[in-house]
């Protein structure tokens, strides 16, 4: 089983809308992918805490294998996300497991 996190910060104003509005959005796109066949398990949360330390996002993703998660990286409406996380986002932290 391999696991997918990702941690994401986002600007506090980008493409015209608010940090919650893209906040909101990249948390709706993410959800939709819960149906692909290669997805496991997928949580996707927005920030409680509010920390210094906090990310504002995060993504818990589960795979069967690598190649399950190669395919998903590479699957054109998550290709798409990542494009607007490029826009929307000061930063990200990814970390992959096998369990």
């Amino acid at each position: 089983m391999i696991k997918h996190i990702v941690f994401f910060n986002f600007k506090d104003e980008a493409l015209g809308k608010t940090k919650k509005e893209n906040m909101e959005k990249v948390k709706k796109d993410l959800e939709a992918l819960a149906s692909m066949e290669q997805i496991k398990a997928l949580e996707v949360g927005i920030d409680i805490n509010g920390s210094e330390r906090a990310y504002d996002l995060s993504l818990y993703t589960e795979f069967e294998t690598m190649a399950d998660l190669d395919f998903y990286q590479d699957y054109g409406p998550h290709v798409d996300i990542k494009h607007f996380v490029r826009e929307v986002c000061t930063g990200t932290a990814v970390v992959d497991y096998e369990v």
